[in-house]
């Protein structure tokens, strides 16, 4: 039936996800960073261009 074809394909990216997980963890986690290292990168003055030099947000940003 056409119908299963969707679903196979699915359940495949599924697998291969899960499969992709498990060598992840198995590794040890390679490339994980701390919850406090992450927000401390996604939340620097240099990485976010909607804060300006000043650190306030409602400040205009010039990129020049």
């Amino acid at each position: 039936m056409i119908m299963d074809r969707p679903i196979a394909t699915e359940e495949a990216k599924a697998a291969a996800a899960f499969a992709a997980l498990e060598d992840w963890e198995a590794a040890g986690h390679p490339g994980a960073v701390s919850h406090e290292e992450f927000m401390a990168e996604i939340l620097s003055t240099d990485k976010c261009p909607a804060t300006t030099e000043d650190g306030d947000p409602s400040t205009p940003n010039t990129f020049a």
